[in-house]
C-alpha cells in the first residue's frame, strides 16, 4: 500500500481527501483497524508525501472522532 500511495502521490494522482473519507468510514466500520491504517501512514509519511498525509487524515478525522458522550475508539487516545 506505501509504495502504491507514493507512486500516486508523486504523479499528483492521489485522491487523498477522498481516501480519507473512505478510510474514515472503514475504521469506523470495524473494517479496517486504525493502528493499521496509522503505520501505514506512518510509512507513507517516511516517503515525504506529508501533504497528501495530512489531507488523508484530516479527511478521516470526522469519522473517527466521538460523538458527545462516546468514548474514543481504541487507539485515539495517548
Amino acid at each position: 500500500m506505501v509504495d502504491a500511495f507514493a507512486a500516486f502521490a508523486g504523479r499528483g494522482a492521489l485522491p487523498a481527501a477522498g481516501l480519507g473519507t473512505a478510510l474514515g468510514a472503514l475504521v469506523a466500520r470495524d473494517a479496517v483497524t486504525l493502528n493499521r491504517a496509522a503505520r501505514a501512514l506512518d510509512g507513507v509519511a517516511d516517503t515525504g508525501a506529508y501533504a497528501d498525509v495530512l489531507t488523508v487524515i484530516t479527511a478521516a478525522l470526522p469519522a473517527l472522532l466521538p460523538a458527545p458522550g462516546e468514548r474514543p475508539r481504541s487507539g485515539c487516545t495517548t
